[in-house]
C-alpha cells in the first residue's frame, strides 16, 4: 500500500564501561622487543564509614572520651565498671537503686542505698587529713577534746564567809565550733584529821549553773565523785571549780582533787 509506513528500530548509542576510554599507561620492558607487561590498575580509595553525627557531637565524644549529655537508665539498666573475677579483681555497679562495690573476694566494700540513703563501708572513713571512723568505731582526736587536772598536794581551805570562791589551779578552757554536749567530772577526798565540811561546785563559762551538783567534803576519807553532761552553745568555754567553807572557825584539808571535761563531738 502506498501509505504504509515502515518502522525501523531506534539506534541505541554504545555506553562505555567504567573508566573506558581512559588511557591506561602500560609499562614496556626495556630492550625494545615490543613485549608489554599487564596494565597498571590505579589505586582506589576505601569507602568512608558513616557515623551518627548527633551521637558524637551532642551526647558522646569518642575522640575526647567524654560524655557530653545526660543519659538515662532503662527500668533495669545499670553500669558495671570492671569485671568481677574471684580472687583476681572486683567491680563497681551503678544502678537506679544505688552504688555497690565488691573486692576480689566478693565482699561488699561500700554500698550506697538509693532508696533509704544508707551508706555502708567496709574500711576506714576519712575526710581531709583526719580519720572519722574505722572498723573498730569512731576516731576523732581533733573533735573529742578533753582536759584533766589532778591535784594531790593536800590543799587547805581556810575558814570563810560562806561565799563561793575560785578553787586555785582548776581553771580549764576549750573552744566549741557548734552546740555540743560536754561531760564534766570532779572528785575529792577529805583527810581524816580535818574538821567540818567544804562544798565544791562547777562553774562553767563564768556563770553558775543552778543545778550543778555540790560535793560536800567531810573528814572521813571518803572519795566523792560527781559527773554531769551539759549541752553548751558558747564558743569559748571556761571550766573551773568553786568552793565555800561553811564553818568560819574551821580549817579544812583535802587529800586529792580531780577535775575533768570531755567534749562529745564538735
Amino acid at each position: 500500500m502506498a501509505d504504509e509506513k515502515v518502522y525501523t528500530p531506534s539506534t541505541i548509542a554504545d555506553q562505555p564501561l567504567p573508566q573506558e576510554g581512559t588511557e591506561i599507561p602500560a609499562s614496556v620492558v626495556s630492550g625494545g622487543a615490543g613485549v608489554y607487561s599487564p596494565a597498571t590498575i590505579p589505586p582506589k580509595p576505601m569507602p568512608t564509614r558513616r557515623v551518627a553525627v548527633e551521637l558524637i557531637s551532642v551526647a558522646l565524644n569518642t575522640k575526647s572520651r567524654k560524655i557530653l549529655a545526660e543519659f538515662q537508665f532503662t527500668e533495669h539498666g545499670a553500669i558495671q565498671i570492671g569485671k568481677y573475677t574471684n580472687g583476681v579483681s572486683g567491680d563497681i555497679r551503678i544502678t537506679p537503686n544505688g552504688i555497690t562495690a565488691r573486692d576480689k573476694a566478693g565482699l561488699t566494700t561500700f554500698a550506697l542505698d538509693g532508696d533509704t540513703g544508707d551508706a555502708t563501708f567496709k574500711g576506714t572513713v576519712q575526710a581531709g587529713d583526719f580519720v572519722i571512723a574505722d572498723e573498730t568505731g569512731l576516731i576523732s582526736l581533733n573533735n573529742f577534746n578533753f582536759g584533766s587536772i589532778h591535784i594531790d598536794t593536800s590543799p587547805v581551805y581556810t575558814p570563810g564567809d560562806n561565799n563561793w570562791h575560785d578553787l586555785p589551779n582548776t581553771l580549764q578552757e576549750f573552744i566549741l565550733k557548734r552546740t555540743t554536749r560536754v561531760l564534766f567530772m570532779m572528785s575529792m577526798k577529805g583527810l581524816p584529821d580535818g574538821a567540818g565540811t567544804v562544798d565544791v561546785q562547777m562553774n562553767i563559762t563564768g556563770t553558775d549553773i543552778a543545778h550543778t551538783p555540790v560535793i560536800s567534803i567531810l573528814d572521813d576519807s571518803t572519795i566523792h565523785t560527781i559527773h554531769r553532761v551539759y549541752e553548751l552553745t558558747g564558743e569559748k568555754i571556761i571550766f573551773k571549780l568553786e568552793y565555800r567553807v561553811n564553818i568560819p572557825s574551821t580549817q579544812i584539808q583535802v587529800d586529792l582533787l580531780t577535775s575533768t571535761f570531755l567534749v562529745l563531738g564538735s
